[in-house]
């Protein structure tokens, strides 16, 4: 008898250290505080939630994500709103799904 593992749980199971990279200047994104939003203009709300409920550090990836987000929006800090943490669709693992606002700061 042979033993198949669906595509998406391979997947995972193939790809469970790695995380999210940064692209583009996304390096140059940085976290913001509250009183530090205060001097920056506010570009838009965002949600992303972390795409490999394995990965070893998933706090690290959600936040590689927003600061990639970020980016993409034209914005160059963010400031996280909140964090939920989720089940993985599998059942394996923790999805965090993060709300934040980008910021385009001096």
């Amino acid at each position: 008898m042979k033993i198949r593992l669906p595509s998406a749980l391979a997947f995972l199971l193939l790809t469970g250290c790695s995380a999210t990279p940064l692209v583009g200047i996304s390096t140059d994104v940085k976290e913001i505080d509250e009183n530090e939003a205060k001097s920056c203009t506010f570009v838009q709300s965002f949600i992303v939630k972390t795409e490999n409920p394995l990965a070893k550090n998933p706090d690290n990836d959600v936040k590689n994500i927003a600061m990639n987000r970020t980016d993409v929006l034209g914005g160059n800090a963010f400031l996280v709103k909140n964090e939920a943490f989720l089940p993985s669709p599998l059942n394996v693992g923790t999805v965090i799904e993060l709300t934040g606002d980008a910021y385009r700061c001096p």
